[in-house]
């Protein structure tokens, strides 16, 4: 499960992880990779299913998609650690800062996503 602190919504925490999923099996992008191995390789020999409905998966997409439109920076930041499944660290690397930034960040794209989703 996802874990970014007890300040984060964990009901958006546990959509985006289940959206993720949605995402990996088959519903969403293959994300430029020719197969799922990649994706497998991380969470063992096969993927949860997603408890998640497709409709509800299409909103958290939009939201999602939303938030990488309104701020890039965010976006990446959110869409690396909770689909591609990077540490603090290396998407610390990947951007040129600090990974104890990463954590105030992911805060912000989430809390994003939730105000979208209440719309």
């Amino acid at each position: 499960a996802l874990s970014l602190g007890v300040r984060m919504d964990n009901d958006i925490l546990y959509l985006l992880e289940q959206w993720a999923r949605w995402r990996w099996i088959g519903h969403g992008a293959a994300r430029g990779f020719p197969s799922m191995t990649t994706f497998r390789q991380q969470l063992g020999s096969s993927v949860p299913s997603p408890q998640i409905s497709d409709h509800l998966a299409c909103a958290v997409d939009h939201a999602v998609a939303q938030v990488c439109q309104e701020n890039e920076r965010l976006g990446r930041v959110l869409c690396w650690y909770v689909l591609d499944r990077k540490s603090y660290r290396a998407i610390g690397r990947e951007l040129g800062i600090s990974h104890s930034s990463i954590g105030p960040m992911l805060r912000a794209a989430v809390g994003a996503v939730g105000e979208v989703l209440e719309g």
